[in-house]
């Protein structure tokens, strides 16, 4: 077995692809909250909120880094 074989890079997952999944779950925990289940509303909400933030977050740093690497 040789130690110089290249392993696979793992492909990162796009930050608006974050967002847009925290986007769904706010909006499928809004219509639980109001015809189904309360507690499980509130929970899919934060989650949702929470991933959208972290997304837009992301992208930010990405962006600023992918400006970063253009000017050098």
């Amino acid at each position: 077995m040789k130690l110089d074989q290249k392993t696979p890079k793992q492909k990162q997952t796009n930050p608006l692809t974050i967002s847009v999944i925290g986007l769904m779950l706010t909006v499928f925990g809004i219509v639980d909250y109001i015809y189904v289940n309360k507690l499980l509303g509130i929970i899919l909400v934060i989650v949702g909120i929470f991933l959208g933030i972290t997304g837009v977050q992301k992208y930010k740093a990405l962006k600023a880094l992918l400006q970063q690497k253009k000017m050098i």
